[in-house]
């Protein structure tokens, strides 16, 4: 629990010393992917907690993409652009909205990412319920 406390810590000081934009964000999702997958993956800490933080990351990471598409133009409405950043992070990939210059980039960096947190989930789903199988 220690850790989480230094990257809430860590990431309000961003929050504080830089303006909100692109720079902000892209360090709010850096931060956050990686305490992500350090405390999911390597952590070895209780399935159920795993799974909750995972799912809490998931949502985080995609709100904060939203929003990143919002400022770079990709979208005009938050519903559109939430809905945009869940097509890309599950790798649907629709085709109704295309983004253009820089925000392809965040479009497939947010797409890797959800693909790995999706294996990570899963992963955490099943170990689970190995666990909850053996307590029987």
């Amino acid at each position: 629990m220690e850790g989480i406390a230094y990257v809430l810590t860590i990431t309000g000081f961003l929050g504080v010393f830089l303006e909100d934009g692109l720079l902000s964000y892209s360090l709010y999702i850096l931060l956050w992917t990686l305490s992500g997958l350090y405390f999911i993956y390597l952590g070895r800490i209780n399935p159920l907690f795993c799974l909750l933080l995972a799912l809490g990351f998931m949502a985080l990471t995609i709100w904060m993409f939203s929003e990143i598409y919002l400022l770079l133009g990709v979208t005009t409405s938050t519903a559109e652009s939430i809905y945009f950043s869940i097509v890309t992070w599950t790798t649907l990939g629709y085709g109704d909205i295309q983004p253009t210059g820089s925000a392809r980039n965040y479009a497939a960096s947010e797409a890797i990412i959800g693909y790995l947190y999706m294996g990570l989930i899963v992963s955490q789903f099943f170990r689970l319920s190995a666990t909850e199988d053996s307590g029987k």
